[in-house]
């Protein structure tokens, strides 16, 4: 499936009476993207919601997988190079996903790096950037730009020490005063975690 076919049948999925109970998307440099949807139930009720599944699905192969899929997320930070790879945390309107898979695959084409993410039918997921420190800065940089512009946001889990200067929150929108008036209540000396937080809080 390409993109966009993932994100038609998603919503379509969403706005059907299937009692799904999770979906998430996956995809890479090598693979293109792919659902996995959870359902839970008596065997009837499991039978009726995949020939629903099917009907909603058309000509979308279907298969039965291994409940090890939803451990993906974990996954992710299964990587053998610390100092090449970066993990970040997505943000997107479910309406967008398509465009933010495209965003993932672009951004990391230009700067030839390798890539993988998962997302959530929510808009919640993770990209995975792996090679060069300087092109992972870039890499990163033009997602952010692009995600923030859409309304999204990342957030960076992990960076090689050797990675240019790049802040992890993002861009700090009208809310920094009042994190900065609750953070002075809960901690009015400054010993909790100074400067990890969002404008160095």
């Amino acid at each position: 499936m390409n993109p966009d076919e993932v994100q038609k049948l998603i919503l379509g999925i969403q706005d059907s009476k299937l009692a799904h109970v999770a979906i998430q998307t996956h995809s890479s440099a090598e693979t293109p993207p792919s659902i996995d949807i959870l359902f839970e139930g008596t065997e009837a009720g499991l039978d009726a919601q995949a020939i629903h599944l099917r009907a909603l699905c058309h000509s979308q192969q279907i298969s039965e997988v291994s409940f090890s899929i939803w451990s993906a997320r974990q996954d992710l930070w299964s990587f053998a190079n610390p100092e090449e790879t970066a993990i970040a945390k997505i943000n997107a309107l479910p309406t967008d996903l398509a465009r933010t898979i495209e965003l993932f695959r672009h951004a990391a084409e230009s700067a030839h790096l390798r890539w993988k993410s998962l997302m959530y039918a929510t808009g919640l997921g993770w990209l995975r950037l792996e090679g060069s420190s300087g092109k992972l800065r870039d890499a990163l940089t033009t997602v952010r730009a692009d995600l923030e512009k859409m309304g999204g946001s990342l957030v960076l889990l992990h960076r090689p020490a050797t990675l240019p200067p790049f802040d992890a929150w993002g861009t700090l929108g009208d809310s920094l005063p009042l994190m900065k008036a609750v953070k002075h209540q809960l901690d009015p000396r400054s010993t909790l975690n100074l400067g990890r937080f969002l404008g160095g809080i």
